[in-house]
């Protein structure tokens, strides 16, 4: 025990660097620390959406929708919404000058969920950009408008661009999250603009993919999946199909499945061209040119890459071996003095009980053994 205690002592000066202080300087130590900073606090969610005017429009009354009035307020689109997360929504016509105007918001759980729904309803006709933090395409007086976990979307929206960015700028939202990576690993050369659609479900899979079961692609398994087109050389572009899975295994067994897939009516998954990239499947939806088809799924790259930044003090080796000399040389003198201090005691003791009680404690008499060897060395007589 002593042994564990004494080693544990040294490992603590030597390694730990321990500095013993007064307590008076302790407490001004702790008076100066600044202050541990406070929680991060997640921004309130505002109770509406859609402002109350913007540039001069205003607002009429607004009707409010809750997480299970997904089919008043979408009708034949309610499966897609309550797909990528839908959680309430929101109706009011605006007034101006006359004009009328009616948007729709919709709020979801997060930034996926309406950036799916804004891919799903544009398409390579639309003209696409950014304002005050949000996504917008138009086409004529359609409009779909995303900004954090925000969706809008209007069919007679005649805005001007400071109408559109007074808009987006006022919209109610509270942070949807990062967006999804996926479209990222997509190949740039020969992509048609404002044509990648994220999809989250099978839903929205059967209504954009038309030649492939959604049935294969098994999202419950938590897979995602995005469509683009991409421009070849005979004019008709080549649809890529990616679907990324948790783990490179399951993406791995769901390929020889596909593989071995029956062939479905209007589908066979076996003779689409196919790869695979860790944890993601590249599809060639219907290419006239197989080798265009080839030559873009072989553009998929997956690169994963994990960070871990970790704040490491800076520290000068000569400072840092000093300081352990001077710990090791003080634990040195700390355990001399120890010494010290035991045996004078020990001496100082036992001459006291000594005086005191003679023969008592220490020098009993019976209790004294003499061992004797009794070895008597005697030459031998030639």
């Amino acid at each position: 025990m002593c042994r564990s205690l004494v080693f544990l002592f040294l490992s603590t000066l030597a390694f730990g660097q321990v500095k013993l202080v007064p307590p008076e300087e302790g407490r001004r130590a702790l008076e100066q620390l600044p202050p541990s900073p406070s929680p991060a606090v997640q921004p309130a969610r505002k109770q509406f959406m859609l402002p109350d005017g913007f540039a001069g429009w205003t607002a009429g009354p607004r009707q409010l929708f809750g997480p299970y009035n997904a089919a008043t307020v979408a009708g034949p689109d309610a499966p897609l919404l309550v797909e990528y997360g839908y959680t309430s929504a929101e109706r009011s016509e605006f007034h101006k000058q006359g004009q009328a105007l009616h948007l729709r918001a919709f709020r979801m759980k997060d930034s996926s969920g309406s950036y799916g729904l804004f891919t799903f309803y544009r398409d390579e006709t639309w003209q696409g950009g950014e304002t005050a933090g949000a996504q917008f395409a138009r086409r004529g007086a359609e409009l779909v408008l995303r900004k954090q976990e925000v969706f809008v979307r209007s069919a007679d929206a005649r805005l001007s661009g400071d109408d559109l960015r007074q808009l987006a700028g006022q919209l109610g939202v509270s942070g949807g999250g990062l967006l999804p990576t996926l479209p990222r690993y997509l190949p740039e050369k020969g992509l048609l603009s404002n044509s990648g659609k994220y999809i989250l479900g099978p839903v929205a899979f059967d209504r954009l993919v038309r030649s492939f079961p959604p049935v294969l692609v098994d999202f419950d398994l938590g897979a995602e999946a995005e469509l683009a087109r991409y421009g070849s050389r005979d004019g008709r572009p080549i649809e890529l199909l990616l679907v990324s899975y948790p783990t490179p295994q399951m993406a791995a067994a769901k390929l020889k499945e596909w593989k071995q897939a029956p062939n479905a009516p209007g589908s066979d998954p076996a003779s689409i061209p196919s790869r695979r990239v860790g944890p993601l499947l590249a599809l060639a939806i219907r290419p006239a040119d197989t080798v265009a088809a080839d030559r873009l799924l072989s553009a998929v790259a997956y690169e994963s890459e994990v960070t871990w930044n970790e704040r490491v003090p800076k520290v000068d080796e000569a400072q840092s071996w000093a300081r352990f000399l001077l710990n090791v040389f003080l634990l040195i003198g700390v355990l001399f003095l120890f010494a010290v201090i035991m045996g004078l005691g020990f001496g100082l003791l036992r001459v006291v009980l000594q005086r005191r009680y003679p023969n008592r404690f220490f020098d009993r008499l019976e209790e004294t053994e003499i061992i004797q060897l009794n070895i008597n060395y005697l030459p031998k007589r030639s």
